[in-house]
């Protein structure tokens, strides 16, 4: 089983809390680059802990942003 990340649920995410991505990057402790990679579906990977602090900076749970396929 592989964990799929809805890239596009993050970004509605951030833009329906009124952040912007530098924002939301120095929120988490990220580069700007990293969470546009992220948003955009970029970035190849993306660590556990990172999605948990991006997700809880927006206030949303992880399991609405994932699916396994």
């Amino acid at each position: 089983m592989a964990m799929v990340v809805h890239t596009e649920r993050l970004k509605m995410a951030r833009l329906k809390k009124g952040l912007s991505g530098i924002a939301l990057a120095k929120i988490v402790g990220m580069s700007n680059l990293r969470i546009c990679q992220i948003e955009t579906g970029k970035a190849k990977s993306i660590r556990p802990e990172n999605l948990y602090k991006i997700c809880k900076a927006l206030d949303i749970e992880v399991e609405d942003v994932i699916s396994f396929v």
